[in-house]
């Protein structure tokens, strides 16, 4: 059976990229082609950004290709490789990564294997996403729209987004160094839990 959209990839959800590390070398798979996006960390440090990534990627892709546009005039501009094994997208600020992007059209076009969020742009990837100002649902990015991400501060609103969440949107949320694999319709996590139930469609190991 074809898998749905928003799962034709395998999924890692990290509160760090030292948890996402964690997760990839237990993986033990290896890929030719990351693409590190580091828009979300344009108030942060673009550069540290890509470097902490490399670091994680070491050993498991043979290549990288950096995005760092991080407005919407250079994301426009920005020249794509023809696909990727591996999307990363960097720590930082959700709510910027999804106001340059828009939506996943340009990530989808990669079609990649994995896709790795870091931090708030794991909560950026769903749609809806989670505004980490205070809870409430907002547009996101739709890589994944069976549930929404929580993770850092965002956490302390969990009772208020899931109510304010439709009933069937799953909500999981991210411990400090917690982490989110999904494989088809398989999930694996540590450090993690979901608010309500778990969507239809998802099995945990």
């Amino acid at each position: 059976m074809a898998l749905p959209p928003s799962r034709r990839h395998s999924l890692v959800l990290a509160a760090t990229s030292s948890a996402a590390k964690r997760v990839l070398s237990a993986m033990a798979s290896t890929y030719d082609v990351a693409v590190v996006v580091a828009t979300a960390a344009a108030f942060v440090g673009v550069q540290g950004a890509v470097d902490e990534s490399h670091q994680a990627l070491e050993g498991i892709a043979e290549r990288f290709e950096d995005v760092v546009a991080t407005s919407r005039h250079d994301w426009n501009a920005q020249e794509w490789p023809e696909s990727a094994s591996v999307l990363w997208l960097c720590q930082g600020s959700g709510l910027h990564l999804k106001s340059v992007v828009h939506d996943a059209a340009a990530f989808e076009a990669l079609a990649p294997e994995l896709v790795v969020a870091i931090g708030e742009s794991a909560m950026a990837i769903s749609d809806p996403m989670v505004d980490p100002r205070g809870g409430a649902p907002t547009l996101g990015l739709g890589l994944e729209r069976s549930f929404s991400v929580l993770c850092g501060e965002a956490v302390a609103h969990a009772q208020r987004t899931r109510e304010l969440l439709a009933p069937h949107q799953g909500l999981v949320a991210l411990g400090d160094d917690g982490w989110l694999l999904v494989q088809g319709e398989q999930v694996t996590s540590e450090n993690a839990r979901w608010i309500g139930d778990v969507p239809e469609g998802l099995s945990l190991r």
